[in-house]
């Protein structure tokens, strides 16, 4: 595959000069194509690792089906690891493009379309809901001059959060597969007009509609859908190639439940910003790359936003969509995300230079952050990657 590269320095084919720089070449652009910091292949993981994940109390040992594509960035290196296939026992193997649903991954990333236009200055830090609604829509007194848009990012808001209130229930009644299928930008706006008063806001729940909302405001203010408005201001900037709310591939990752039923792709429509996005580790790298040393410009302005502490009170702290926590004496931002049918994390360290990506092919939350865990773990003790 490398034979013709010397011809292009002016070697004749079969000459002493044209083999030995053939085989210059060759050593150069294996060490390039496998090198750490650019592989995108699947690697075996190393020793330490190994025996975590397939020792007797290993995870590959206690969840037998799971799937997993792991990222993890120390420094200037990356490794990329993978166990398992696209689905249990059959399927192709796993590996750094697989795409998996991320779920409420995505909502950093519609965090960070609020940080864009604050840092713009389309938006102060404190604007309310207000500023973002159609004319169309008006808020009972209960709600009004009472909602920042930086609120509803941190999960602050006392809004209805459709995930345990009678809002899901319906939904599920109407279909028990899809309950978000039905959920449109006029639903959320109907659910918006319904509410009279919040329930204790300024401290933390947690909040799909929120998201949902914020996002669909976020893109309808600038002309623009939800997955156009990634793309455009996130997506693009980065280099981040397969994330979006469509499959960019068909390498995908299978969706299971905890049991091993089978799920079918979520279909969430108006609830993407809380949930929707697609993508793979070496995408997330790249993210997670920008988080730890964020561009300049606009964007890196925006990233930094995000990770301030907005909230907190004895259980959490808040940036932006971020949850804040101490581990091992360090601050640690972190998101989790479920579908019905895959579980992500996605967990730096600023201080350390630190990152890892956990993507699972089941819906599995406590599984991924003990594999997290793990591997965090493994990172701090600097063990070799």
């Amino acid at each position: 595959m490398f034979s013709h590269l010397p011809q292009l320095f002016g070697f004749p084919p079969k000459s002493a000069q044209f083999l030995n720089m053939r085989k210059l070449w060759q050593r150069l652009l294996l060490a390039v194509l496998f090198s750490p910091a650019t592989c995108v292949c699947a690697q075996q993981l190393p020793k330490g690792l190994d025996s975590l994940f397939y020792g007797k109390q290993g995870i590959h040992t206690r969840y037998p089906d799971l799937g997993l594509s792991i990222g993890v960035v120390r420094g200037p290196a990356t490794a990329y690891y993978a166990l398992g296939n696209t689905q249990p026992l059959q399927g192709v193997p796993l590996d750094s493009t697989t795409l998996f649903e991320i779920g409420s991954v995505t909502k950093t990333f519609t965090a960070l379309l609020l940080a864009y236009e604050q840092e713009a200055g389309k938006l102060p830090k404190g604007a309310y809901l207000e500023s973002l609604l159609p004319a169309t829509v008006s808020l009972r007194p209960g709600l009004r001059h009472r909602v920042t848009l930086t609120a509803m990012a941190s999960h602050q808001s006392g809004l209805p959060n459709l995930s345990n209130d009678r809002y899901i229930q319906a939904l599920i009644d109407k279909d028990s597969v899809q309950p978000f299928h039905s959920v449109s930008r006029d639903y959320l706006f109907k659910i918006l007009r319904e509410t009279d008063s919040l329930q204790a806001p300024g401290t933390y729940h947690y909040n799909n509609f929120a998201f949902s909302l914020l996002g669909t405001l976020l893109a309808q203010r600038a002309g623009r859908s939800y997955g156009d408005l990634v793309q455009q201001r996130i997506a693009q900037p980065l280099g981040l190639r397969t994330t979006g709310l469509t499959y960019q591939t068909a390498h995908i990752a299978g969706r299971f439940t905890t049991k091993g039923e089978v799920r079918p792709a979520i279909v969430i429509n108006a609830v993407a910003p809380a949930g929707g996005l697609k993508s793979n580790v070496v995408d997330l790298v790249r993210y997670v790359r920008a988080q730890l040393k964020p561009p300049a410009g606009l964007l890196g302005r925006a990233i930094i936003r995000t990770q301030q502490p907005v909230y907190h009170d004895s259980t959490i702290t808040m940036g932006l969509a971020w949850e804040i926590r101490q581990l091992a004496g360090h601050r640690v931002y972190q998101k989790d995300g479920d579908t019905f049918g895959n579980s992500s994390l996605v967990r730096f360290d600023r201080d350390r230079q630190v990152g890892v990506i956990i993507l699972a092919n089941h819906q599995d939350a406590k599984a991924v952050a003990e594999a997290g865990d793990l591997v965090y773990q493994y990172l701090l003790l600097n063990q070799p990657l």
